[in-house]
């Protein structure tokens, strides 16, 4: 359990082990799954526009719902406006409403907040894998795929984010 200042991926959920976790960029995705989320974005930015309601949900992606954040942004940050299964399942709660800098330390914070942006200066896909490690290791490499999208009514600029994780 955290408190109100602590960040929320400081330690493991399930086993209480402090965390650290790094951020870095990749070229392209590995995951299957981060692939035909990324050829889904593409097929709808060709047929004009790629934004909530209209594209996301859609029966297209179904069985991806669970790995889908969306973020808007804030002057510096980004705030969690909808979280999938996934993520909450690994981070041990829900952390709709919550600010990118309230769920990660300092450093990974800056990392994922500066994706997030890049992808709303270039109206681009970014890919990241993060390193989460423990004392004994790293547990897991999770794959982020950033999309650019827009709220319904194409006033609003937000950020899609896929969260996949490779089978052990």
């Amino acid at each position: 359990m955290t408190d109100s200042k602590t960040p929320v991926t400081r330690n493991d959920p399930i086993t209480g082990d402090e965390l650290s976790i790094a951020f870095e960029e990749i070229a392209k995705p590995s995951h299957a799954d981060a692939e035909a989320l990324l050829a889904y974005w593409h097929e709808c930015r060709r047929a004009g526009g790629f934004a909530m309601v209209r594209n996301v949900p859609s029966k297209a992606i179904a069985h991806l719902m669970k790995n889908l954040v969306v973020m808007e942004p804030l002057p510096g940050d980004f705030k969690y406006r909808l979280v999938g299964n996934v993520l909450i399942q690994r981070l041990g709660r829900d952390v709709t409403g919550m600010a990118i800098s309230e769920v990660f330390d300092p450093d990974p914070a800056k990392s994922l907040i500066a994706g997030a942006q890049k992808v709303l200066d270039t109206d681009a896909p970014v890919f990241q894998r993060l390193s989460v490690r423990t004392a004994f290791g790293e547990t897991r490499r999770p794959e982020l795929v950033l999309l650019p999208m827009t709220s319904p009514d194409t006033k609003e600029k937000l950020v899609l984010v896929g969260v996949f994780y490779h089978d052990a």
